[in-house]
């Protein structure tokens, strides 16, 4: 029986007991009342039913998606622990590669002719390229196990942004864009100087990549209230704005000339930021370059103020007293016998 069925069978019972309850005619103030509780019941009912059978219909959605949950929940570890495990069986073998081609390339181990010195720069910078992606998709798995270790450290900002700067100077050099650093001094905060570092390159190298040829990129450092903002600027080719939210993504790669990468550094970046508690940000218009942000917790340490130098005061030397004269003894008179 359908649900519609089973309230015109329901009302037909009600309107019948009370009938049957006023003798077969409504007379009198009894009859009414009895009449219009049993309209009140009825009505009741017809509201109540329906919500016990919703209720039933949530409660077994409710456990359906709980196990959905954790069968999810338990799918995002193993793929997590089987990326940080590949990762890792990968990162060894391709540093010995690595460092082999940068052996052979300096000539450390036999002269080479300028075609030889040509093929291992490609090999030496293709191995380095895959190195990128691998850590990258390490950190990601590390982050996604919430296996991220904070270190926070008494560290000078300024002094972190120019040393990214310099690390990535040849990568810039080999596009002539000029890499600017604010030079104001922000002082001492504690932060993870590892992470700090991990941020600002992912930004920069991004800046570097999407930059033309003769552009300029700039790292810019404030601190408000126990808060660091760190900002890489760039004159590339900026972003449309429907995009933004996008570009912390994993694996998305905005249509562009330069393709290459994972797609994984600026959400890698977001995750590493979040993890501190702090946000990213992007703003950006097409033609008009991009500035990527990230605000994270940093509290100033105060400076130990100096305390007033004590007063030394002279020791107090004995008073010397003078020495009373020791009296001389009296001189005993002999007397002359006669």
């Amino acid at each position: 029986m359908t649900a519609a069925g089973k309230r015109a069978t329901l009302v037909s019972i009600i309107g019948a007991a009370v009938v049957y309850a006023s003798g077969g005619h409504l007379v009198g103030t009894s009859s009414l009342l009895l009449a219009g509780f049993g309209a009140a019941i009825g009505v009741c009912l017809l509201l109540v039913i329906p919500l016990v059978a919703r209720t039933a219909e949530l409660r077994r959605v409710n456990v359906a998606l709980a196990r959905r949950n954790r069968e999810l929940e338990a799918a995002t570890k193993a793929k997590s622990r089987f990326v940080a495990n590949l990762s890792h069986e990968l990162r060894n073998p391709l540093n010995a590669v690595i460092g082999f081609a940068e052996l052979m390339q300096d000539e450390r181990l036999a002269p080479l002719a300028d075609r030889q010195r040509e093929h291992l720069g490609i090999i030496r910078a293709s191995g380095e390229h895959l190195l990128t992606l691998i850590d990258e998709a390490l950190d990601m798995a590390r982050v996604e196990a919430g296996h991220v270790r904070l270190q926070p450290q008494e560290v000078e900002p300024t002094a972190i942004a120019a040393a990214c700067a310099t690390s990535l100077g040849r990568l810039a050099a080999a596009k002539t864009i000029r890499v600017d650093v604010d030079p104001r001094p922000l002082g001492t905060v504690r932060l993870d100087p590892a992470r700090l570092r991990q941020v600002i390159l992912n930004y920069l190298s991004n800046a570097i990549k999407f930059t033309d040829e003769g552009g300029t990129v700039r790292i810019g450092l404030e601190h408000h209230h126990g808060r660091l903002l760190v900002e890489v600027s760039d004159t590339g080719q900026g972003i449309h704005p429907a995009d933004h939210h996008r570009v912390f993504e994993e694996f998305v790669q905005l249509p562009s000339r330069n393709r290459t990468g994972s797609g994984l550094g600026l959400a890698v970046t977001k995750l590493i930021v979040q993890a501190q508690g702090g946000e990213v940000g992007v703003r950006s218009r097409p033609g008009q370059g991009s500035t990527f942000s990230a605000w994270l917790p940093a509290p100033t340490v105060a400076t130990p103020a100096r305390s007033a130098p004590e007063l030394q005061m002279p020791e107090r030397q004995p008073v010397q007293r003078p020495r009373r004269a020791t009296p001389s003894p009296r001189p005993q008179w002999e007397l002359a016998r006669p």
